[in-house]
């Protein structure tokens, strides 16, 4: 199989880079890094270093370019994009892309797949996330930090036996993955956790602790949280009954000075995804006609907030 990983930050460069290592020499699989900048030419020089708790090791993939046309036809593409550039990149991919190409977002949005459509991409449409705390430390270096490694996808219309051998290749590679033909329901369980915490965190710039200690805030986290599962269920997506309890549960598992990823780059002035954690969720429930008052609220007021800051954040 020929794979493309767009996007070569903490997600991409640490899965890729599995990957990469696994089969740099095979004839058999071949592995591209679409990447840009510092990243890619340190890369070029002398590989990508992943360090891991457990590891460190070099990656050489076939090719790493910031042209797709230097990479050609691929049979997967993993997105591993912030959710505000995954339509510019699904834009420019197109010859990347023929029938069968699996196209695989990992990011945090629950419409990932929709913005990919929105690009005409021809290919077979995914949903995926993973489980993974993950940077750039510094040019062609990645670092995971957290997380248990793990990516979950499927194929939008549950039909899984037709893709055994993108199981079977992932897992060769030292990956820990699961095809699933419920994919929405994994990307949901995620999310229903993800986007309440990043959130509040980023509104009140607050840590998971802070946020759980506080009566007024982990209220207001739960009815998130609730609003989410509603909507969830106008779209037959079935998660849990207690998937709030869980979830609350999930959040009290994390350190105390656990902050989010949208909090943190809210913090240091960079942009923000907004609009995939929480302006997704306004959206969509408008389009159903469901109502989510909570989350209109924090969404006026984050929205305010990051425009009012005096730093260009989205």
């Amino acid at each position: 199989m020929d794979f493309c990983i767009a996007g070569l930050g903490g997600v991409g460069g640490c899965f890729g880079g599995r990957l990469a290592s696994a089969y740099g020499k095979s004839q058999q699989h071949r592995v591209s890094f679409l990447c840009r900048g510092e990243h890619m030419t340190q890369i070029k020089k002398e590989g990508l270093i992943v360090k891991t708790p457990s590891d460190t090791f070099r990656a050489i993939p076939h090719m790493v370019s910031s042209s797709p046309v230097d990479i050609g036809p691929v049979d997967v593409i993993f997105f591993a994009v912030k959710g505000y550039d995954l339509f510019n990149m699904a834009e420019t991919v197109h010859s990347l892309c023929h029938d069968r190409t699996l196209l695989i977002p990992v990011g945090n949005g629950i419409d990932n797949p929709h913005l990919l459509e929105k690009a005409s991409l021809k290919g077979v449409f995914f949903n995926g996330c993973v489980y993974i705390s993950a940077y750039i430390s510094a040019p062609g270096e990645v670092r995971q930090v957290g997380g248990s490694c793990k990516m979950v996808a499927g194929p939008l219309d549950g039909r899984v036996e037709r893709y055994g051998e993108l199981e079977s290749v992932m897992k060769e590679a030292g990956i820990s993955f699961e095809l699933t033909p419920h994919v929405e329901e994994a990307v949901w369980t995620k999310f229903i956790f993800m986007s309440p915490m990043a959130a509040i965190t980023t509104l009140v710039e607050k840590t998971f602790g802070e946020v759980l200690s506080d009566p007024y805030l982990k209220q207001t986290l739960r009815e998130l949280m609730e609003e989410l599962h509603k909507l969830a269920q106008k779209k037959n997506i079935s998660l849990p009954e207690d998937i709030v309890d869980r979830s609350l549960a999930q959040a009290r598992s994390f350190p105390s000075g656990t902050r989010s990823s949208m909090e943190l780059d809210y913090s240091r002035g960079r942009r923000v995804e907004l609009e995939t954690f929480v302006g997704a969720v306004v959206h969509l429930a408008s389009s159903l006609q469901v109502s989510v008052p909570v989350y209109d609220q924090i969404y006026r007021r984050l929205h305010n907030k990051i425009l009012t800051s005096g730093k260009e954040r989205r």
